[in-house]
């Protein structure tokens, strides 16, 4: 027989809500998600600032530079000047706000960026 003391509030069995017990139940791999993705990790924000930065100053850099230089070999010498004039006109395109100049800026974070998920997906398989 049940004494009176069971149907106390803070004696009585404590069962899950419905809502969590579906969610533990249905979608344990999103539970595993969210328990483990909590906290936004500060050394994976550094890499990946430094790599945006890397790569950005890649892209300001080295790529007119070694565009300059495939088109000099294929084409001939550029126009507008040498090679410092293309970094000039770069700027210029980058600050007037040309998508051209912007998406070459980009690109190789962008394609490191797809690298690197592919690299991700084929180790999940």
């Amino acid at each position: 027989m049940l004494s009176l003391a069971y149907f106390c509030a803070w004696k009585r069995p404590r069962y899950p809500a419905p809502t969590t017990a579906v969610r533990k139940l249905a979608m344990p791999y999103y539970a595993r998600m969210v328990r483990k993705n909590r906290k936004l990790d500060l050394v994976t924000l550094n890499r990946e600032a430094r790599l945006l930065l890397g790569a950005v100053i890649f892209g300001a850099v080295a790529l007119p530079l070694l565009i300059w230089v495939t088109g000099r070999g294929l084409l001939g010498p550029y126009a507008n000047g040498g090679m410092f004039a293309i970094l000039g006109d770069f700027f210029t395109l980058l600050f007037s706000g040309s998508l051209a100049a912007w998406s070459l800026l980009f690109v190789p974070y962008a394609l490191l960026s797809s690298l690197r998920f592919a690299n991700w997906a084929l180790r999940r398989l």
